[in-house]
């Protein structure tokens, strides 16, 4: 199964030929320099990775990149958080992504094979997971936690 563009990370953008990289003149880089190594930056820390996360909430996981996280636009397929639950799950499980710059949307956690929503039990207080982003497994994406 393919990944669906909305799910893919923005790609790195062409070098412009005629725009030079250096400033000739004082041997630092132009602004067109800067502006495509900023983007190799982003491009290469907005590949799939983990990304370490404090949690807070019991059925509705907030999630919290540490200082050192990516930039994070969106949610990306295959796209990995790692947490210690906050508290025990006492009812379904939701959870978001709250980054630097804005926040993401609040959507259902589940277990195992992805099969059945997380909920009672299920996120155990002061367990390390994994949870996994999933555009596919239901309208609007979700995650899968191991």
């Amino acid at each position: 199964m393919a990944i669906p563009d909305a799910a893919r990370g923005t790609p790195i953008p062409r070098v412009n030929q005629v725009a030079a990289f250096v400033d000739v003149t004082t041997g630092a880089l132009s602004e067109h320099g800067l502006q495509v190594l900023d983007a190799i930056r982003n491009f290469i820390v907005g590949m799939n990775r983990v990304t370490p996360c404090s949690a807070t909430g019991t059925n509705v996981i907030t999630l919290q990149p540490n200082d050192a996280a990516p930039l994070i636009e969106k949610y990306l397929d295959h796209e990995v958080f790692a947490f210690v639950a906050a508290a025990t799950s006492t009812g379904a499980v939701t959870m978001t992504v709250v980054p630097r710059k804005g926040a993401l949307d609040t959507l259902p956690v589940y277990i195992t094979d992805g099969g059945v929503q997380a909920n009672t039990g299920d996120i155990v207080s002061n367990r390390l997971y994994l949870a996994i982003y999933h555009s596919q497994i239901v309208a609007g994406g979700g995650f899968i936690v191991k």
